[in-house]
């Protein structure tokens, strides 16, 4: 559990997360919620740490570079 035990730790595959937005995202969201933010938190070799900040949650990302591309191997989420 996250946060002293009221948010459960899931673990989902990258086509999960993209079908659970489909399903369930915002199709018209406001314009002041149409804006992200990302930063490269730190880069060594094929490894990255990265920050996604939205108006509704900051994700901490770790990623794996994987035959010129980047994939994310896991995400911890706050939501705002």
């Amino acid at each position: 559990m996250i946060h002293g035990g009221d948010i459960p730790i899931r673990e989902k595959t990258g086509a999960q997360m993209v079908a659970e937005i489909r399903k369930n995202g915002p199709a018209d969201l406001p314009a002041d919620h149409k804006n992200e933010l990302v930063t490269v938190l730190d880069i060594v070799g094929d490894i990255a740490s990265a920050k996604l900040v939205t108006p509704g949650w900051t994700d901490y990302m770790t990623l794996s570079k994987v035959d010129g591309n980047w994939k994310i191997l896991s995400v911890v989420q706050r939501i705002a």
